[in-house]
């Protein structure tokens, strides 16, 4: 499969937080939601940008010989799509109804984002476009494009490609909401509440769907 599929499908991993996309929406829901949801997004672009960069800085320092079968890129594949198989039989259904005021807590530790100011908006955004898992999964990237014996430009292409994917749960809603403004409160509200109720789902269906997608591209890539 072309390196360009296995950088949409690492790219689509890194948005699928729901933590992320909720963090975002508690941002754009304050009374400053384009000021402090902008400077959100540009820290949060800049962090996964930067991380890429080191792991593709990284990946190209370490000598490849490659004569087919299983390389290191396909092992990190293989690797990346047992874990998350294992993330999806954690979070499989049926789910356990949550303890009570446990949505409440988690809404109550997000809730201090929608007072920040945009500068500090900007100082959270930054690490968490890194984020720990997300750290990974921008390592297994970088790692794809750094092992595929590509050229500067279209290691920089895939590069750009990953970024505006992994980070399509925050520029979408913060471009959607400078378009409609404070029009959007109400549908950030709800969005923002029924994500908080069903992250462990969304969690399960997404982490199976991309590990069995990243597990068989890895046997195919290393028996072919």
């Amino acid at each position: 499969m072309h390196e360009t599929a296995r950088i949409l499908a690492y790219g689509l991993l890194g948005a699928a937080s729901p933590t992320v996309l909720l963090a975002t929406l508690v941002v754009l829901g304050s009374g400053r939601g384009r000021a402090t949801g902008t400077a959100f997004m540009a820290a949060f672009v800049l962090g996964t940008s930067v991380a890429f960069a080191v792991g593709l800085f990284v990946g190209n320092t370490i000598p490849l010989t490659h004569k087919g079968g299983f390389d290191v890129a396909t092992f990190l594949e293989l690797a990346a799509g047992v874990a998350l198989l294992v993330i999806a039989l954690r979070f499989r259904p049926p789910h356990e109804p949550r303890e009570p005021g446990s949505t409440a807590a988690a809404e109550a530790r997000l809730a201090r984002f929608a007072h920040l100011k945009p500068a500090a908006s900007f100082g959270i955004g930054f690490p968490l476009g890194i984020g720990a898992k997300r750290l990974g999964i921008t390592l297994f990237a970088a790692a794809t494009v750094s092992f595929g014996g590509l050229t500067p430009a279209e290691d920089a292409g895939l590069g750009v490609l990953y970024v505006v994917v992994a980070s399509l749960t925050v520029w979408v809603p913060v471009l959607g909401y400078l378009m409609l403004g404070t029009g959007a409160d109400d549908f950030v509200a709800r969005s923002r509440a029924w994500i908080a109720a069903n992250d462990r789902k969304l969690t399960f269906i997404s982490a199976l769907v991309l590990g069995v997608f990243l597990l068989a591209d890895g046997l195919f890539r290393g028996l072919s």
